[in-house]
């Protein structure tokens, strides 16, 4: 079994180092041309015109890459015109390694003679005085380099409106000196460091029993209800060691859906936060990579933040250790980030724990074998009574409508209730398009991928069908493709469907949608997100992504519909999967219930 093992790590070798590495810390390898001779006796005759710029080029610049003789030719396809000189033996053709990582710089202006006096002052504007541009540049320097001798360039140029010619000339007339800084590309949250807010009975409590837990264990499941204020007592746990100097991944199922976590963490730990995934450049996920390996005290990161070099890591937290996400389902290697810290925290002795209000099947089971300590956390914060759920039997409380046969009775009494009360409501729906199955009533015919066979999901607002797996899509058809019928029926409902009925049931209400669709940028999902929260959305409609942990003060209602279709999928974890999302989503109202 171990020599298996052996196996399998040796040939996944260079996919994991593949996904650890950012991209700019990657090598490539660089085609380099250089010039064997420079007789130019028969010049003109065996040359051709291509081939004469290019030696006249590499006589005066010794070596040139694939792009730069692309640039003098003016031409994409060159390796013709290298062929033939090679064949001429002209020119020789090797490869250089090349890093693709730039850091990122900015120039700086400062004055020649830094011992500034009114004498010299006045004699650097009498040098100046010919040129309104120069006098301009001179005296917004002065303006600019009250706090700094130094003076950043752009800033330079914005203020005095002039061009970098201007600057050039009086550097090269030696009154300024122009210098580069490297500059970090990583956001700085422009934040002071706050006091940890207070912590309840019970909190404290909690805490003292992870702490006692962890002299005989490194791995803790804190199983807390939403809104028991697990991330209060990470926090705790996470100053006690950047405090002691060690370093801090906190992973999370998706960045992008937890603004308001990124917010807590900064107002208590302000540039101490690092933020890691996948919507950064390569030049960003570099700098990171580096930070994290000179002892970077806190990095929040999606799964791939566990391959980062860290250099005092003491403490690993996996938010929503249930989550799907935090499963590596493609490309390889594939990997379990809750199960790989796991892994970390009893190979390395670095203090693990999972938080969750409803912990997944394996670390319960953990739990139980006693490989984790469990530690409960059973009351919400402020003492708030859990919200009432009602689950609604759709054969007797639907609609007498039966396009709206979705939509029960007391569902709409709630909505128009929640916001009468000027209240929000959050409608979930795991699907996304307007309907997730086109047939044609004459003969049959299904709108399928021709790569997954599954069926082509309708997107009214694009007029397309597309496969939600391999991105396949196509025009929606005006009649069968087959029998050439006009009776095409569109079955079932997603959440752009269901977005746009309730918008002609309720006319007055800013209604807006949350799903991939609507949410292809990180800025999109967070404007979204900021929306809602200050209530200009009224009713928001979403996939999965409004179950993640947030916090909305307004909201009054939760409504999930057709929950049958969670708990029936056909997959054996359907069940499970089911239970978190619904349980997130209903626990969402943090308002005392009556």
């Amino acid at each position: 079994m171990a020599m298996d093992f052996l196996i399998i790590t040796y040939v996944l070798q260079g996919e994991v180092m593949n996904a650890a590495l950012p991209t700019g810390l990657k090598m490539s390898s660089e085609t380099i041309i250089e010039l064997i001779q420079s007789d130019e006796d028969d010049i003109f005759t065996e040359y051709t015109d291509d081939e004469y710029m290019i030696f006249e080029a590499l006589e005066l610049q010794k070596k040139l890459n694939i792009k730069e003789i692309q640039e003098i030719l003016g031409k994409k396809h060159i390796q013709p015109i290298i062929n033939s000189m090679m064949s001429k033996n002209i020119i020789s053709l090797h490869e250089e390694m090349v890093s693709t990582y730039k850091p990122k710089k900015i120039k700086l202006i400062s004055l020649t003679d830094t011992e500034l006096n009114d004498e010299k002052t006045l004699e650097l504007l009498e040098r100046v005085k010919r040129s309104k541009h120069k006098t301009n540049v001179l005296l917004s320097y002065f303006q600019l380099s009250k706090n700094s001798e130094l003076v950043e360039k752009s800033e330079l140029l914005t203020l005095s409106n002039a061009g970098s010619n201007v600057i050039k000339q009086m550097v090269d007339s030696g009154i300024f000196i122009e210098n580069s800084k490297v500059i970090s590309r990583l956001k700085s949250w422009n934040k002071s460091k706050n006091d940890l807010p207070p912590l309840s009975e019970i909190q404290t409590e909690t805490i003292q029993n992870i702490k006692n837990s962890f002299e005989n264990h490194n791995h803790i499941l804190l199983h807390g209800v939403t809104g028991s204020g697990k991330t209060r007592i990470y926090q705790e746990f996470i100053k006690e060691i950047i405090d002691e100097g060690g370093q801090v991944l906190y992973l999370v199922p998706e960045i992008g859906l937890t603004s308001q976590l990124i917010s807590r963490l900064t107002d208590i730990f302000a540039d101490d936060v690092h933020i890691f995934h996948s919507k950064l450049n390569s030049q960003e996920r570099v700098e990171i990579w580096n930070s994290a390996r000179e002892g970077k005290p806190i990095i929040l990161a999606a799964r791939s933040g566990l391959f980062l070099p860290f250099k005092n890591l003491k403490l690993i937290i996996v938010d929503e250790e249930h989550d799907n996400s935090f499963k590596q389902q493609s490309p390889s290697p594939y990997y379990n980030a809750r199960d790989v810290a796991a892994y970390i925290g009893s190979k390395y002795d670095v203090k693990v724990i999972f938080g969750s209000a409803t912990p997944s099947l394996e670390t319960i089971y953990n739990c139980k074998a006693e490989k984790y300590k469990y530690i409960p956390l059973n009351a919400r914060f402020g003492n708030v009574n859990l919200p009432e759920i009602k689950v609604i039997d759709m054969r007797i409380k639907s609609l007498l409508m039966a396009e709206n046969s979705k939509y029960s009775i007391p569902l709409m009494a709630g909505i128009q209730h929640s916001i009468n009360n000027g209240e929000q409501v959050l409608l979930f729906q795991n699907r996304r398009g307007y309907s997730p199955v086109v047939i044609c009533n004459s003969c049959g015919w299904t709108g399928s991928c021709p790569n997954c066979d599954v069926s082509l999901t309708y997107h009214k607002f694009s007029n397309e069908l597309r496969c939600h797996y391999c991105g396949y899509r196509i025009n929606n058809p005006d009649k069968c493709p087959d029998c050439g019928s006009l009776k095409l029926n569109y079955l079932g409902y997603g959440t752009e469907k269901i977005e746009k009925e309730l918008e002609q049931l309720f006319p007055d209400m800013k209604i807006k949608r949350m799903d991939f669709d609507t949410t292809r940028s990180k800025n999109d999902l967070e404007n979204l997100m900021a929306e809602f929260d200050a209530h200009k959305i009224d009713i928001l409609v979403g996939t999965q992504m409004i179950t993640k942990d947030a916090n909305f003060e307004k909201l009054g209602l939760v409504g999930i519909i057709d929950i049958d279709r969670l708990m029936h999928f056909p997959d054996f974890r359907a069940n499970e999967r089911a239970f978190p999302t619904c349980n997130s989503g209903c626990q969402k109202i943090y308002r005392k219930t009556k």
